[in-house]
């Protein structure tokens, strides 16, 4: 843990990952049946937080050991802590219509700890992407909790964020201004790239966007950072391979800007995954890694292979390149339709700026 840090994140699926098979970059492929059974053991129960459950003292199997280990290790550090882990509830089909034949539901969660290693907070992600066998609440949940650095936070999970809830409700709330997100983003290019995601929530929303996302190289997963609504965006990372990373960065509490944004609103023309079969997914070209996620030194071929994206046709658009530390200035038609664009780089300390200017400007971390 980092010292004197209010509030940690962790990646979605990053304690219970996908499984890779021995030698192999790609994550194992799995049907409903095999992915609930190699996470029946894996998945942990989840205390209600009205229960007011400190599960680092539970000593018992109940709750899986590493759910345990992140509540005392919030303990330890006195620093909330919000994790993503597959959770377990039992069932009884004899009691419960909705109960599968397995005998449990299956959910992608959201826990949330507080400096005590209490659960204060959990979330059931509600708009799932590939993710066979796991299951979802009836209604979306809304998910906040509240800090004794007297921030509220709300948080929801991945694709969640490309739907109207429960992403949207946040921007209508004005007691909760930050909001902490896990994913494991599938970046396609161009315009469904996780950066222009999560800015694009945070300015609509206008709210602290505090991302942390897993990043897999074989898969183009990644891309991670702090978006400042609609003021600023803070320290931004892409790991392009599998790594881990850690992004420190000092966040303002500040209050949403006075002029009006845009709506928030569900993202249209999406494609399905279950419109292509397996088998049929599209196909793109990466480069072989090893298992350290580095280009392999014996075989620097560049290697077919399925990834779980898909890919834009870009001759239907006309595009330019954009230098850095220059003017850019260009007019793009496309038909009858001409936009001009004078794009301008700067770089400065935003921060120091707005500490200079307020002498009350106030901070977590």
């Amino acid at each position: 843990m980092v010292q004197g840090a209010d509030i940690v994140v962790f990646p979605e699926y990053s304690l219970t990952s996908i499984p890779k098979d021995k030698g192999q970059v790609k994550e194992r492929p799995m049907d409903d049946a095999a992915f609930r059974a190699f996470f029946r053991d894996t998945a942990s129960r989840v205390p209600a937080f009205e229960e007011d459950a400190i599960i680092c003292a539970n000593e018992t199997d109940y709750y899986a050991k590493s759910l345990r280990m992140i509540s005392c290790s919030a303990y330890a550090n006195g620093v909330y802590v919000v994790v993503n882990h597959l959770e377990r509830v039992d069932c009884s089909s004899d009691e419960d219509k909705d109960c599968p034949s397995d005998g449990f539901l299956l959910y992608n969660s959201q826990v949330v700890f507080d400096r005590s290693g209490r659960v204060v907070g959990h979330y059931r992600k509600y708009n799932l992407f590939n993710e066979p066998g796991v299951n979802i609440t009836a209604e979306p949940m809304v998910s906040t909790f509240h800090t004794d650095f007297n921030v509220t936070f709300g948080t929801f999970i991945c694709f969640d964020v490309l739907n109207e809830w429960p992403a949207t409700w946040f921007k209508h709330q004005p007691q909760v201004e930050n909001v902490v997100y896990s994913t494991h983003w599938f970046n396609e290019h161009p315009f469904h790239h996780a950066m222009q995601a999560f800015g694009s929530y945070a300015y609509a929303a206008d709210v602290n966007f505090l991302v942390s996302g897993y990043s897999d190289g074989p898969t183009q997963s990644g891309g991670f950072g702090v978006f400042h609504g609609t003021q600023d965006v803070y320290s931004t990372m892409n790991v392009p391979v599998t790594d881990n990373s850690l992004l420190v960065v000092r966040v303002p509490k500040t209050r949403r800007a006075s002029q009006p944004c845009g709506q928030v609103h569900a993202a249209t023309g999406l494609l399905n995954l279950k419109d292509y079969l397996p088998g049929d997914l599209p196909v793109e070209t990466v480069y072989k890694l090893d298992s350290e996620g580095k280009l392999d030194s014996e075989d620097k071929q560049i290697k077919k292979l399925p990834l779980l994206h898909f890919s834009e046709d870009m001759s239907k658009y006309k595009s330019v390149v954009v230098k850095p530390d220059e003017e850019n200035r260009a007019t793009i038609c496309h038909n009858e339709t001409c936009c001009e664009f004078h794009v301008h780089w700067q770089v400065w300390d935003k921060q120091a700026e707005a500490m200079a200017r307020d002498p009350d400007y106030k901070t977590y971390t």
